[in-house]
């Protein structure tokens, strides 16, 4: 099994708000341990460095004007991560600014699903904890004191040894009930995690059980359905090629209370996606 352990230092918080990666740091495991196999770059951002984030990782637009624009890199990037599963602390951080970097370079988006945030998966097993790197490697027992400044490549280096800790951790994660504001994206760790590890049957057992408490919480609170069960089945299904149980749970979101947006819209169009291929492969058994 093959998983890239990835952190990335930007010029501020916001991918939207147009800052940019300065440096990525990727470290290659395979069967949960380190390859010798890593991807290390710094990143001309085209833009200044504010003060915050100069003092957060130590690099100066000077230093930095000397490197590669991140779209000289992309290629060797996306070869380095394959299609490998992405370790990430805070993952939707780091996956928000290297698709708009991808997006800016002319290259398709990282799926969501490809991420396992070590965040979530911490927050599952210590609720209430702490939950930044430091305070998840002090927790560990994980040395953090030459890390002065926050480095790309030397923060995935402690993340590996974050992840390997997490994984041998016996401490049995609680149950939150669907009241808790994390349920959902605990599930949606444990989840992407199984499906990494090709335990589809349990990860298909453990989304039809967050469909039906994600419906149960929408008719009682009366709001939206969450969209992740329906799309994450959808996708085990179309992976079997069981195209009629896909068109099935998506016509099931289809007919629940749901928000309007982007996610709503996707899905609607995998399912006239879904609908036409099976036409086409019925028509086809027909001839």
């Amino acid at each position: 099994m093959r998983e890239v352990v990835l952190d990335t230092e930007t010029t501020g918080l916001g991918a939207k708000s147009g800052h940019r990666i300065v440096e990525i740091g990727c470290i290659e495991l395979i069967d949960r341990a380190p390859s010798g196999r890593i991807f290390h770059s710094y990143l001309n951002p085209e833009r200044d460095v504010p003060d915050g984030a100069r003092q957060v990782h130590g690099l100066t637009r000077k230093f930095l004007s000397k490197h590669p624009f991140f779209s000289g890199v992309a290629n060797k990037l996306l070869t380095f991560l394959g299609d490998a599963a992405l370790i990430m602390h805070n993952a939707r951080f780091d996956l928000n600014f290297l698709n708009a970097e991808f997006s800016r370079a002319g290259y398709p988006p990282l799926p969501q699903d490809r991420a396992i945030d070590t965040m979530l998966l911490f927050r599952c097993k210590y609720p209430g904890h702490p939950s930044s790197l430091d305070a998840v490697c002090e927790r560990y027992n994980v040395d953090v004191t030459d890390r002065v400044t926050h480095g790309a490549l030397r923060d995935a280096k402690l993340l590996v040894k974050v992840y390997l800790k997490l994984l041998a951790d016996p401490t049995a994660p609680p149950s939150p009930g669907p009241g808790d504001p994390q349920y959902f994206f605990i599930k949606m760790a444990e989840i992407r995690l199984l499906k990494r590890e090709g335990k589809f049957e349990e990860a298909e057992a453990l989304l039809n059980q967050l469909l039906g408490v994600a419906e149960a919480e929408s008719k009682k609170n009366r709001f939206g359905v969450f969209p992740f069960p329906y799309e994450q089945l959808a996708i085990i299904f179309r992976k079997k090629k069981d195209y009629e149980r896909e068109i099935a749970i998506l016509r099931r979101y289809e007919q629940q209370a749901h928000i309007d947006g982007p996610y709503s819209q996707m899905l609607t169009k995998r399912l006239r996606r879904s609908i036409e291929l099976l036409a086409r492969l019925q028509e086809k058994d027909r001839c």
